[in-house]
């Protein structure tokens, strides 16, 4: 049997897709690993944290998140940053409220 193994890590694929949000952009990240990393990231950067709102502990909650800041801030671009499995619970959440 074969296994592909990948060499591109999860904070790796972060740091690459940080790179190419601009400085005033506004970031959501959810679950609690990836918010965990982006801040980390943040402060090996010696990023601010003041545009990012980490939803720790709130599956499933952050596209709503990310769209209510959307709608009060239409001069900002707000950023998602949803891990997969994620992206499913945000669909059932959706479609069941």
């Amino acid at each position: 049997m074969f296994f592909l193994r990948l060499t591109l890590t999860r904070e790796d694929a972060l740091q690459c897709v940080l790179k190419h949000f601009h400085h005033r952009d506004v970031v959501v990240g959810t679950t609690g690993m990836l918010s965990r990393e982006l801040f980390e990231l943040r402060k090996n950067r010696q990023d601010g944290h003041e545009r990012d709102f980490l939803t720790v502990g709130g599956m499933g909650h952050a596209s709503s998140i990310a769209l209510g800041i959307a709608i009060q801030k239409p001069h900002r671009t707000v950023r998602l940053i949803i891990y997969f499995f994620c992206f499913h619970i945000n669909l059932y959440f959706r479609y069941f409220v």
